[in-house]
Parts: C-alpha cells; structure tokens; sequence
C-alpha cells in the first residue's frame, strides 16, 4: 500500500512540474515587476495576448480629458513559448518564458534602459503575469477588441460600426451613401465604434488603438450616448445609420456602416503586425 502511495505522489509531482512547462496561450495581465526597485505591484495596466503565431501587448492608459486610451503592440517581436528560466549560454540575453500555464507565466528580459523609474540597466527585469485577471477599463475594452460583427437582436445598434463619412443633411441619401461607399477605400475615415449598452469604444480600423469613452453606450436603438452627449440615430438601411451632431446652431450627421466581419479586431491587430513585421 505504501509502495502505491508513492508511486502516486511521484505521479502527481511529475504531473505539476509538467504543468508549469505549457507555452503561455491567452490573455495575461502583468500583476507584479521585479526590477530596478525589488519585486513591486505592477506600475501599467498591460497584458500580454499570447497565441501560436505572434504575441502582442495591450496597455491602457487615462488621459488627463477623461478619456481612457488603449494601444495593441508588438514590442516583444516572438512568440512566447516555454524555454525554461536559464539562458542558454553565458552572455545570452533572449528572453525568457517558465512558470507558464494556462493560468500564469513569468517573462524574464534583459533590459539595457537607463535611469528608467521601474527597470534595471543592463540586468534581467522579471514580469509576472496572471490570466483571467482585468482592471475595470481592460474588461470592456478586451470584450470589445474579441467580438465578432454579429447582430444584437433586441437592440441592432449594440456592435461594431465603421465610419463612413459625413452629411449635412438627410437629402437624396441614395446618392450620398453611394458616394461615401465609393471614397471609403481610399479615404480619411478609418475609425471604428463598438457600441454596447454601457460603452462606447472607438478604435482605428487596425485595431491597434483607441479610447474608451466614459459614461456612454446605447439604451435603445434610436439613441447614442456619448459621454454627456445624448445624439439621435437615423436608420438609412438595416445596416447603415446618421448618428446626429449638434454644436450651436449647426446640425450634421456622422454616417455609420456596420461592420459584420466575422474577424475580431484583436485578431484584426495581431495580423497587422504579422504581415509587417
């Protein structure tokens, strides 16, 4: 029976060992730093979206207007796979994956940054990361960069609308939609809003980087609200809307064309920065 006991622990040894081995798949948050200053909470709000074919880095960031700002990034230039926590020969300074699951993992880089608040010179800075973990900010803007183009039934206004142009007024709307539709490939809009019930996200059509306005969203398919701005929505077909701008005594029209693409714009991002890397 003892001999059995043991063999079952050496199982379940081997078993946890192995599970700290995984390549880090998903999205992690940076919880602590351990650099210039010893091992402290973590100064950024980043994560690190790991997949088999590139990783990429979110961080936000608040803006002194009031705005929350996000940006998709490609800093780390690999694919984060396990390679244990030594390097591989002295004076080796690639960066380093282990303690990695699908729950966790540690990154170990040398950094050569001078008089930086948070990171060494010329010595390895450790970042500790954790999935499933989201600041306030993060959650919505994560749920908005992984969603697909698909139509809210209750309220079609809630998803993801590109900017298409502009128009003064609501006149031979055929002709101007035509127009808009015409320029949009190589014109000067390329924004993007992702409307939910209690966000208001924009971003470039990339996907790289945006803002996330406060206190906005859709209560009803007819109303947008933006920040403290309550603007009317004008349905020109199913999927082309005027979203009302009033400043003074002029009145515009901001023209929103649904964007159904299956692909989210994180993965939207991830292939921006593999095709120009």
């Amino acid at each position: 029976m003892k001999k059995h006991i043991i063999t079952l622990l050496l199982v379940l040894v081997a078993a946890a060992s192995y599970a700290q081995t995984e390549n880090p798949r998903g999205i992690y948050k940076l919880m602590t730093l351990k650099g210039r200053v010893g091992e402290i909470k973590a100064p950024f709000d980043q994560y690190k979206i790991c997949t088999d074919s590139i990783t990429i880095m979110l961080v936000l960031a608040a803006q002194n207007n009031g705005l929350m700002m996000f940006n998709v990034s490609h800093p780390d230039n690999e694919t984060f796979n396990y390679t244990g926590s030594e390097p591989r020969f002295e004076g080796d300074h690639r960066t380093l994956i282990y303690d990695s699951n699908a729950e966790h993992f540690t990154e170990k880089w040398w950094s050569e940054n001078e008089n930086h608040t948070y990171f060494p010179h010329n010595d390895w800075c450790l970042e500790f990361y954790e999935s499933n973990r989201y600041s306030e900010a993060a959650r919505p803007t994560v749920e908005a960069l992984t969603s697909t183009g698909e139509i809210n039934a209750e309220n079609p206004l809630l998803g993801r609308w590109r900017i298409i142009g502009w128009m003064d007024e609501l006149t031979d709307v055929k002709k101007q939609l035509k127009e808009l539709k015409d320029a949009y490939p190589t014109g000067r809009f390329n924004g993007e809003f992702i409307i939910s019930s209690s966000h208001l996200i924009y971003t470039i059509v990339t996907g790289v980087s945006g803002a996330i306005i406060a206190n906005s969203g859709s209560p009803d398919k007819n109303t947008l609200l933006q920040g403290n701005e309550k603007r009317r929505v004008k349905w020109l077909t199913k999927d082309i809307i005027a979203v009302e701008k009033q400043e003074d005594w002029r009145r515009d029209w901001q023209i929103m064309e649904r964007d159904t693409d299956s692909e989210t714009l994180l993965s939207r991002a991830a292939s921006y920065y593999i095709n120009n890397r």
